[in-house]
C-alpha cells in the first residue's frame, strides 16, 4: 500500500538504535521496543528542523530576516506540518516537506552555479520526493523553473537541465533510489 521512501530515510535512525540497543543491552524486541518507536520520532523531528532551515536559507535569498521568520513559524504552527512533525511522524508529510525544502535549496545553488553536484543532489531528493509519494512530481517538476519569467529564461533553464548526460545521470539516479522498492 505505501512505498519504502519513508523507510529509506528513516533507517539512518533506525540502525543508529539499534546499533546503540546492542552496545548498551537494551531490549530490541526485534525493532518494535518504544526505543524504537521513539527514534522514529527523533528522526521526523530532525527532517522537521533540517528543512526549516534549508526553507529559511532558500527565503533569506527573497526576502528579509523578518519575514523568513515569520514564514517559518506559520508554516510550522499554522499547518498540518506542526501534527506531522511532532504527533505523527511516520506519515510521509515531514518528510516530502523536508525534500521540498531541499529541492529548492539545490535548485538555486544548481542555477547560480551550474555545479554538478548541486543537480546530483536535487536529482536524489527529486528521485527521494516521487519515491514517497508520486504526486509530489508536481512539485519537483515547478520547482526546476524556479525565477523563470521570460522565454528566453525558459530556454536557458531547458539548456541547463536537459543535457544528455545530466539525463542519463537522473534516470541512473531514480533507478537506484526506485530499485529497493522493486
Amino acid at each position: 500500500k505505501y512505498s519504502c521512501g519513508v523507510a529509506i530515510l528513516v533507517s539512518p535512525f533506525f540502525i543508529g538504535m539499534h546499533l546503540i540497543s546492542q552496545v548498551l543491552g537494551l531490549p530490541e524486541d526485534n525493532g518494535f521496543s518504544q526505543l524504537y518507536y521513539t527514534m522514529t520520532n527523533v528522526a521526523a523531528l530532525f527532517y522537521l528542523v533540517a528543512g526549516l532551515w534549508l526553507l529559511s536559507v532558500f527565503l533569506r535569498r527573497y526576502f528579509n530576516q523578518l519575514t523568513t521568520y515569520l514564514t517559518i513559524l506559520i508554516l510550522f504552527f499554522g499547518t498540518n506540518l506542526y501534527y506531522y512533525s511532532m504527533i505523527d511522524g511516520l506519515m510521509t508529510h515531514v518528510y516530502s516537506f523536508f525534500l521540498f525544502a531541499l529541492m529548492l535549496h539545490q535548485t538555486v545553488r544548481f542555477i547560480d552555479t551550474g555545479k554538478r553536484k548541486h543537480f546530483l543532489i536535487l536529482s536524489v531528493a527529486f528521485s527521494l520526493a516521487l519515491l514517497i509519494r508520486p504526486t509530489n512530481i508536481l512539485f519537483g517538476t515547478a520547482v526546476l523553473f524556479l525565477e523563470v519569467n521570460s522565454r528566453e529564461t525558459f530556454m536557458k533553464r531547458l539548456r541547463l537541465l536537459f543535457k544528455p548526460l545530466q539525463i542519463l545521470l537522473f534516470l541512473v539516479i531514480l533507478f537506484l533510489v526506485f530499485l529497493p522498492q522493486m
